[in-house]
């Protein structure tokens, strides 16, 4: 599955600062770049269709409290896929209800 990933609601997409590791990713308006261009590889990773070796990672740590334990806030990169940092690169996806 390659693609952009939308948030329909704000009319806004997923966007990497840049196709390379360490890039941080934000929302911006939809258009036709490589760093709006996502793939599900099949080993559930998100990765950059421009750049495969680029998945979309949780940072490492404790993240910031958001509510309540269940609830933390951490920041989300583009770090090489690895299998050391697989628990926090791989995703799934689900339909809107």
């Amino acid at each position: 599955m390659n693609g952009q990933a939308r948030m329909p609601e704000y009319e806004l997409c997923l966007q990497a600062e840049s196709a390379s590791a360490g890039a941080s990713l934000g929302l911006a308006d939809c258009g036709d770049t490589e760093t709006q261009t996502w793939m599900l590889q099949d080993s559930s990773e998100f990765a950059l269709a421009a750049s495969q070796q680029l998945c979309v990672t949780i940072e490492e740590g404790p993240g910031i409290d958001a509510g309540g334990p269940q609830y933390v806030r951490r920041g989300v990169r583009l770090e090489t896929c690895s299998p050391q940092a697989s628990d926090r690169q791989r995703w799934t996806t689900a339909a809107p209800q």
